[in-house]
């Protein structure tokens, strides 16, 4: 037993009172940051000593050699000032000779000397510098995850593996300097279940990059399961943060003899490869799941699954979770429900078939949705898939030329999203359909609150920041979304079009062309190479593609003034997009654009006017930087006023890109 004769003391600074697994030593001066991982365990159900519970009078030094015996973790926050201190010293004397584990943790780079040198020198450390307030969540997860797990079972080490992600990289200098400093955690994590106390170098900073390959389907297994199960992995994985995944489109891009680790680092820039198969077993499913480095397909890791097929989201979940670790990145998210297994298969049907549709197959995909949804009423994932298929079929029904979105209309659709987040908070599916439904009602304060519950949860946002043109930020999005899906026509479309808004002509053409290349027979994709072409000064390159294309034998209106803006052909008259408005047979949004590009700001201007609230056009269509000129023109304020748009902007704070370089938006801040 620690006694008052064995652990001298110092009032300077307080040890907390409650009964913990963990006692904290500080000096007085670093009171703060023991509050704050006092805080931050008390919030993972980890109890530490901390001095805020200790009553007046109480007798402090019984309670603190009371708690110090109790306590198996011992948790030193080192700095200048505790390095200065005998009585710590003396502290950590006593919890070595009561053989706690001791967790040394620097609040700055100071290497120990005297007695602090003798008793830590042997030890692997934990240092909250730089970016502290990060490296004091992590540790308050390394903690928490030690204290459930405990050091002598092996599912420790993958609990305080896959709670920990790495350090930054130390200099080599530093590391001359503090031999002891080698590969703190894994070291001391090692020390913990008994193995050899092995010094290992911190991981690199670069972020490994997972390509899910398609999965192989075995005996009578259904392809579009195989293929679901790692569709599913794609989805649970590119929420670890820490992690970069390859989405669905580039890496299923990769079949047979292409999906090979050395392709998919050339071809996608993993540097990490996942493949496996699925065939059904007596009473269940049977996963074999296989981790590979890329390029030279090193196995890092591999396991056959047996699970009940009703198990089949716990089972990937687990792979998930064995993935990340391999990966050396944590998976927080809590482990998911048991699914009918009819309901699964109809859901991973209707997705299947929503990847693939086309515009006018919502309506199968929102009814296979509804079904599983029948069969198993409390399955989130299935309630917030149907939520979007739900708002895309009304969306693909409604008549732009004679309706306005209304409430009414969506109600459904927010009563599924509802369901959804009721059963399963985590997802940011529902979030990211709520987001999207309010951009299109217009609702830009419930819109936006909805973008950043989608992104805490690994969403994307760019739909609503496209709407108040937010367009730097929607461009950072897509080109990461093609960084990781670099093998889909679709988002090089996407990313083009984006670039497109800001005037950036180099990005716009990398991307059109990237993306033409991909997919030459897509009628948009054409459009938009076309467009860059001509934005990047290259109007010949941009009319002979044009002749390639056929589109001048039956020219419209589209046809037309692309052919003018490679400087080929007259221009058509405004009447004529007036008529075509006025007939239902072109939107004004449509029409305005092309107005603008022509150079007929007056004209477009006035088309404006007409932009009523039964109009239904994109308002953002109008965002384009080369537009300023439209931007002087009252009638597009006007727009912004009836649209909500103004009204927002100025209550968020939050002005569109293009009023940072445009002093025409000063007289309406």
């Amino acid at each position: 037993m620690i006694g008052a004769n064995q652990v001298t003391l110092c009032p300077d600074r307080l040890w907390g009172a409650m009964a913990g697994n963990i006692f904290i030593s500080y000096r007085h001066t670093d009171q703060a940051m023991a509050r704050r991982l006092h805080t931050l365990l008390k919030e993972r159900g980890v109890e530490a000593w901390y001095d805020e519970a200790i009553g007046t009078g109480e007798d402090w030094r019984g309670a603190i050699a009371a708690a110090l015996e109790a306590a198996p973790y011992f948790v030193l926050l080192f700095s200048k000032a505790a390095a200065e201190s005998e009585q710590i010293a003396k502290e950590l004397a006593a919890a070595t000779y009561s053989k706690k584990t001791i967790i040394p943790v620097r609040l700055a780079d100071v290497s120990p000397a005297g007695a602090f040198l003798y008793e830590l020198a042997a030890r692997n450390w934990f240092d909250l510098f730089p970016d502290g307030d990060a490296r004091m969540v992590k540790l308050a997860d390394y903690l928490a995850a030690l204290v459930r797990h405990g050091p002598d079972a092996m599912d420790a080490a993958q609990a305080l593996r896959a709670s920990l992600p790495p350090p930054t990289r130390p200099s080599m200098g530093s590391v001359l300097r503090r031999p002891w400093a080698l590969g703190a955690i894994a070291a001391l994590l090692l020390a913990l279940i008994g193995g050899a106390a092995v010094a290992l170098w911190p991981h690199p900073p670069a972020t490994p990059r997972l390509a899910v390959m398609r999965f192989e389907t075995l005996d009578t297994t259904e392809p579009y399961f195989a293929e679901g199960v790692a569709d599913e992995l794609i989805s649970e994985l590119s929420q670890v943060k820490g992690l970069d995944v390859t989405a669905r489109a580039s890496s299923f891009a990769l079949s047979g003899g292409k999906a090979t680790p050395a392709i998919a680092s050339k071809e996608l820039g993993a540097t990490l490869v996942l493949t496996g198969s699925v065939r059904h077993v007596s009473g269940g499913l049977r996963v074999d799941a296989q981790l590979v480095q890329a390029p030279d397909g090193k196995v890092v890791w591999s396991q056959t699954f047996d699970r009940a097929e009703g198990d089949v989201l716990s089972l990937q979940r687990d792979i998930a979770v064995r993935v990340a670790q391999a990966a050396d990145v944590r998976v927080s998210a809590p482990p998911p429900r048991q699914v009918d297994p009819a309901a699964y298969r109809l859901y991973l049907q209707a997705r299947e078939l929503g990847l693939s549709r086309t515009n006018d197959d919502w309506q199968p995909v929102r009814d296979l949705y509804r079904q599983a949804v029948d069969l198993d009423p409390i399955f989130a994932k299935a309630w917030a898939a149907l939520a979007s298929a739900e708002a895309n079929l009304i969306e693909q029904k409604f008549d732009r030329s004679g309706g306005v979105y209304s409430d009414a209309m969506f109600a459904p659709v927010a009563a599924e999203i509802d369901k959804a987040i009721v059963l399963d908070g985590t997802l940011a599916e529902p979030y990211r359909a709520r987001a999207m439904i309010n951009v299109w009602l217009g609702h830009w304060s419930v819109a936006a609150k909805a973008t950043a519950e989608a992104e805490q949860r690994g969403g994307d946002g760019s739909v609503f920041y496209r709407a108040m043109d937010y367009f730097q930020k929607s461009v950072d999005i897509r080109r990461r979304s093609a960084a990781l899906d670099p093998l889909s026509a679709g988002t090089w479309n996407s990313l083009a079009y984006s670039c497109e808004y800001i005037a950036d002509a180099d990005c716009q053409l990398e991307a059109a062309r990237r993306a033409y290349h991909l997919a030459p027979e897509n009628v948009s994709i054409q459009r938009g190479l076309v467009r860059a072409l001509t934005a990047d000064g290259k109007k010949e390159e941009a009319w002979a593609l044009l002749g390639r294309l056929k589109w001048m034998e039956q020219p419209s209106l589209q046809s037309r003034v692309l052919a003018y803006m490679a400087g080929h052909g007259d221009a058509p008259p405004t009447a004529e997009f007036l008529e075509a408005v006025s007939k239902g047979a072109a939107y004004i949004d449509t029409s305005v654009a092309a107005l603008a590009d022509m150079g007929r700001w007056d004209d477009a201007a006035a088309l404006l006017d007409r932009w009523g609230p039964d109009s239904a056009s994109l308002t953002f269509t109008l965002f384009r930087t080369q537009w300023a000129r439209l931007r002087t023109k009252p009638q597009f304020w006007a727009l912004m006023k009836r649209e909500g748009l103004t009204d927002y902007w100025k209550q968020s704070g939050k002005w569109p890109d293009f009023c940072a370089v445009e002093p025409v938006c000063k007289h309406y801040q």
